[in-house]
């Protein structure tokens, strides 16, 4: 029992951000799983008159359909990146905002890739009107993925300019 209260004690930042990255993964899985069970939705489902729809949608590409087709190679690039991401965070000392950031990313990552392995596609069903533009589709792991990164930035940036203030004093 004193091995595993060692284990949490050192690498607590990690089981932190695995346990939310859990939970971010758990709303995305939940969230695709009943989207599926609601039936098929062949046509955009309005939630809110004219700005928010349901709308099912079978991705094989990246972000914005992008390289469509391309399964195999971000089952790959997922992989890789979960990878380099846990290495980091054995070395790193990381903020709070790191430790925020990076677990949005591993759930989201997450999510995309179990889809891309069970299904053969990303399932998305999110859908925003504004005015005659409809925003592309996308799922709760891209919006992780996308508050993750955008999180990390804000973070590096700070830290960046932290860092350059010190050194001008």
């Amino acid at each position: 029992m004193n091995k595993i209260y060692n284990f949490f004690c050192k690498h607590r930042d990690i089981v932190i951000i695995y346990s939310l990255a859990l939970l971010y993964f758990v709303i995305d899985i939940v969230s695709k799983s009943f989207i599926l069970r609601s039936g098929n939705l062949l046509f955009k489902k309005e939630v809110i008159k004219n700005f928010f729809y349901l709308d099912l949608q079978k991705n094989t590409g990246a972000a914005f359909s992008f390289m469509e087709g391309g399964t195999i190679f971000f089952v790959i690039v997922a992989i890789i990146t979960l990878y380099f991401i846990h290495k980091y965070l054995l070395k790193e000392k990381l903020s709070v905002l790191k430790i925020l950031s990076y677990s949005l990313l591993i759930g989201g990552i997450c999510g995309n890739l179990y889809d891309r392995i069970f299904y053969g596609y990303v399932i998305d069903f999110l859908s925003f009107k504004f005015g005659t533009y409809y925003f592309p589709v996308f799922n709760f792991a891209d919006t992780f993925i996308s508050i993750g990164a955008f999180l990390l930035v804000i973070d590096i940036a700070v830290g960046g300019l932290y860092e350059f203030r010190s050194k001008r004093k």
